[in-house]
């Protein structure tokens, strides 16, 4: 079987207060794009062990993929094993969610090849166990996300925007990136809903007010480049510029493709990670 996983953007991004347990509640706005990891999945024979390959080497052996299929197994009782092979477009460390995305599907190919009876909601409590971004991937639609990633609202009538994806070469740490901003006692109050009012009533301007991202802060000090692009895509007319999630991929949204390409086109000798995406 072959599957195609898609990246995420955080359109944006609030934190609502912090556990006892040391997570964070959030409140987002999660969207699906359209850039693809593309998984070969297949069930092997009884002689043979789960083997999970892909090619990026930068990704350890023991990932969310691995731990997918373990939770799988042992979840429905699974005696088989997969052999899993996934070609990467997706960049780590970007705040794109693509590690996420291949256990996800993962998840979702596992239940087609060996036709097991299930619902979203059981999925979205095993993908708790494996990443906050995992649930999302389940329901993979645009949503509001809330606690820590496991309460999720699709939000009808989003458009398919375009996003122009610009990220430096280097990457953020999600957990380091958490750390400075309970560090700086960080706290901004929750635009979201005034977001997603803006989003399904096409208002560009709204957008670019009421978008958020509270880790922003805590990813330019960790990583000065994210800041720089932020001021480049602004120099360059663009209004709907944030950070994804923890980082470090900026993105510009646009009805203007023509604008998008233009600037992706100046600034691709620059050593810059560019693509442009629409919301899927």
């Amino acid at each position: 079987m072959i599957v195609e996983a898609n990246a995420k953007v955080n359109l944006s991004l609030s934190i609502v207060g912090t556990r006892k347990d040391g997570y964070h509640d959030l409140d987002m706005i999660m969207v699906p794009i359209s850039l693809y990891d593309t998984i070969e999945i297949e069930v092997l024979d009884d002689e043979y062990e789960t083997l999970v390959e892909m090619d990026d080497y930068s990704i350890p052996p023991q990932n969310s993929v691995t731990k997918a299929i373990a939770l799988m197994k042992e979840h429905f009782h699974i005696e088989k094993d997969f052999s899993v092979y996934i070609h990467k477009r997706i960049p780590s460390e970007a705040g794109l969610g693509g590690g996420s995305s291949d256990a996800a599907f993962v998840m979702k190919a596992i239940v087609q090849l060996m036709k097991i009876q299930t619902t979203d909601e059981e999925l979205i409590e095993l993908g708790k166990k494996i990443g906050a971004d995992v649930p999302f991937f389940i329901k993979n639609c645009p949503a509001r996300v809330q606690g820590i990633g496991e309460k999720i609202t699709p939000i009808e009538g989003v458009r398919n925007y375009k996003l122009l994806l610009m990220k430096p070469f280097l990457g953020c740490s999600t957990k380091e990136i958490f750390h400075l901003f309970d560090q700086n006692h960080l706290h901004y109050d929750s635009q979201v809903e005034k977001a997603i009012q803006a989003l399904k009533e096409n208002q560009i301007k709204d957008l670019a007010t009421y978008l958020q991202n509270d880790l922003e802060g805590p990813a330019f000090s960790c990583l000065e480049d994210i800041k720089r692009i932020k001021e480049i895509l602004k120099s360059e007319g663009l209004e709907v510029i944030k950070m994804s999630g923890s980082g470090s991929t900026v993105f510009a949204l646009s009805e203007d493709e023509k604008l998008l390409k233009r600037i992706m086109k100046k600034y691709q000798q620059k050593g810059y990670y560019l693509q442009i995406v629409s919301i899927l």
